[in-house]
């Protein structure tokens, strides 16, 4: 091996290689951070959700509690349903219902106040949306009134943020049936109704407690965190693409590559020339 071999050999194995092997390991580090990123702000609005639906449904059973002790069903409720406007009554949430339905011992039948409407899916401005349903009995000592409502998902849920690329889904837990998506971002494949393309990933990482999951969605990637809700029976989900959230990192690892290997053949090109040089007066 010539002298002028063994000398670039050793340039190479001792700057070009660390200097690629340093570009490598930056990319992976600023993948993985802004990963983790990505899966905090996701946990965050499926936290933020997860919260707002618990405190929204025991608002909801604290009016349906008070309403069924009003001993409504003294007012002459012979089942069937009743012509009652809703939006009349004295407690906010249930003015939001789409029906309420009382029975009791002072009920000859199940009274349904409102009406059970014909489409079992609503769209609207704060997503695509099925109805939950909230019940409560109260022992005898009460007046043993059972009393069952319904809301849609829409109206006890708040808009996601829609800087924050989010698409949010309400699940339940049990079939993987989706009760209530709104996206700010792109798109899933999954509708109300539907199965949640990530139900299996997304119930693993409720197991986990960071909450985090990975699934694909019609051949896209896609970032996930997941809360829980076991007394519910119902589980909140915020996912992402995986392409628009390392869209900064792609655009960034491409000048910093270019960047990379525009030094290193710039500094190759010098070497090569002063060897050619060095080499020439030997």
């Amino acid at each position: 091996m010539s002298l002028r071999l063994r000398i670039i050999l050793l340039f190479v194995g001792l700057a070009i290689v660390p200097l690629l092997t340093l570009a490598a390991f930056s990319y992976w580090q600023s993948q993985s951070l802004l990963t983790g990123a990505v899966y905090a702000h996701l946990g965050e609005t499926a936290g933020g959700l997860r919260g707002h639906l618990e405190v929204r449904s025991s608002e909801i059973e604290d009016a349906l509690r008070a309403w069924g002790r009003s001993g409504l069903t003294e007012q002459g409720l012979g089942g069937g349903e009743q012509d009652v406007d809703l939006g009349a009554a004295s407690d906010p949430w249930l003015r939001r219902a789409e029906f309420l339905e009382v029975s009791g011992p002072l009920a000859s039948s199940p009274s349904l106040l409102g009406a059970i409407p014909d489409t079992p899916v609503r769209v609207t401005g704060q997503g695509t949306s099925t109805l939950l349903e909230f019940a409560v009995a109260l022992p005898e000592s009460e007046g043993g009134t059972s009393v069952r409502a319904a809301f849609w998902a829409s109206d006890l849920l708040p808009a996601v943020d829609r800087a924050s690329k989010h698409t949010v889904a309400l699940l339940d837990a049990a079939s993987g049936r989706v009760l209530f998506t709104q996206t700010a971002g792109t798109p899933m494949a999954g509708e109300c109704g539907e199965v949640f393309p990530g139900f299996s990933e997304a119930m693993a990482g409720a197991a986990n407690p960071s909450g985090e999951f990975k699934f694909k969605d019609q051949g896209e990637s896609r970032f996930g965190a997941v809360e829980y809700l076991p007394h519910r029976g119902w589980a909140v989900v915020a996912t992402s693409s995986s392409g628009a959230a390392l869209a900064s990192l792609n655009r960034l690892v491409a000048a910093y590559w270019a960047f990379v290997l525009g030094l290193a053949l710039f500094t190759g090109l010098a070497f090569y020339i002063f060897l050619g040089r060095f080499t020439k007066s030997l």
